[in-house]
């Protein structure tokens, strides 16, 4: 995992710091959803552990989009962004030409989270536009902490917010991008 994080850090400025918030947000957000008894079976101690450290790499598809996209200044246009949309299938595929002997467990989660961390809750996300519980756990875990640390940090050309207004968005996305019990954490 750490090789692959170091590479992402040369690839994009700040892609290693927001890997680790958002591997933190993920934490935060299994831990909530653990005390929930909907989930106290699913996500045991070790399945956190996994989703954890698979979520340092649910960007790892950004290693196959061209520079020019990864570090312009300003907006992308409709053909850049399309470009960027595919990172999340570019990911799943290095990850499973190049790491399929790794445990089970983990992989379906790394390949969750690589693969279904843009989609959203009301189908409205990329890159197969699936919605509610069609889309698995992990991604919609990552799909919350990718959230929190895009607000605060003020990502994808937004200016950051303060943490009580990054609630009240998170709370606005409830039902909408985002799982109504993530967005409750």
């Amino acid at each position: 995992t750490a090789s692959y994080v170091a590479m992402l850090s040369q690839k994009q400025a700040g892609l290693e710091k927001h890997l680790a918030r958002s591997s933190n947000y993920v934490e935060i957000i299994c831990n909530y959803l653990q005390r929930n008894k909907k989930y106290s079976d699913i996500l045991t101690d070790n399945t956190v552990f996994n989703y954890v450290t698979a979520s340092y790499l649910h960007d790892i598809g950004v290693i196959s989009i061209p520079d020019s996209i990864l570090n312009k200044k300003g907006a992308l246009n409709d053909k850049e962004t399309k470009i960027l949309h595919t990172h999340p299938i570019l990911g799943y595929n290095l990850i499973k030409a190049n790491m399929s002997q790794m445990n089970h467990d983990y992989l379906e989660i790394l390949c969750d989270m690589t693969l279904y961390h843009h989609e959203r809750w009301d189908g409205n996300g990329y890159p197969y536009g699936l919605s509610g519980e069609k889309i698995p756990r992990a991604g919609r875990v990552m799909a919350g902490a990718n959230y929190i640390d895009n607000l605060l940090t003020g990502a994808a050309f937004r200016a950051p917010v303060t943490f009580d207004k990054m609630l009240e968005i998170i709370k606005e996305l409830e039902g909408t991008a985002l799982d109504p019990e993530i967005a409750r954490v």
